[in-house]
């Protein structure tokens, strides 16, 4: 189970179908295959790692769920075009505020009336990008940012979760 996403899972209903920016390592896109997503989209340029190596291992983890995703080797913004109507987005790509901001503006319209928004790292360590980006973002459209602690991780680093609602 992945240390990251746990936090969020009860807001994901199996079935869905999802984007993942910042898959690196693929534990986040394992954990949620397994938790029922119907098809995963796996965004993340993989830059500064050996791709061969990390496309391999990437591979090897998701094999038995190598019908359920597509990877798109790319940043995030240049993958949204390809993306169609999803029921979640799972962000968890560069932390920096300019690229969460970015993130969730290109996403957001993605989703659909039902589905989520949702991250990792909204509190500690190199949090402070994600965390005010989240938040701004919320604000500006009036919604409620819900933060949840997986039971793997330091209680003081937060999934954060923000429902489409109408």
């Amino acid at each position: 189970m992945s240390e990251a996403c746990d936090g969020v899972l009860p807001w994901i209903k199996p079935g869905w179908v999802g984007v993942e920016i910042g898959t690196a390592g693929g534990d986040s896109a394992l954990a949620l295959l397994e938790h029922g997503a119907r098809f995963l989209y796996l965004i993340d340029p993989w830059e500064g790692q050996d791709w061969w190596n990390a496309h391999a291992v990437l591979l090897k983890k998701l094999e038995k769920h190598q019908d359920r995703f597509a990877m798109l080797r790319m940043q995030s913004d240049q993958a949204a075009p390809f993306i169609p109507m999803v029921d979640f987005v799972w962000v968890d790509g560069d932390h920096r505020y300019e690229n969460v901001a970015s993130d969730l503006a290109y996403y957001w319209k993605k989703v659909r009336v039902g589905g989520v928004m949702c991250g990792h790292d909204y509190t500690g360590g190199a949090s402070e990008g994600v965390k005010r980006a989240v938040d701004e973002f919320a604000r500006d459209r009036a919604r409620k940012v819900y933060t949840r602690q997986s039971p793997y991780v330091h209680e003081y680093i937060l999934c954060w979760i923000i429902p489409k609602v109408i």
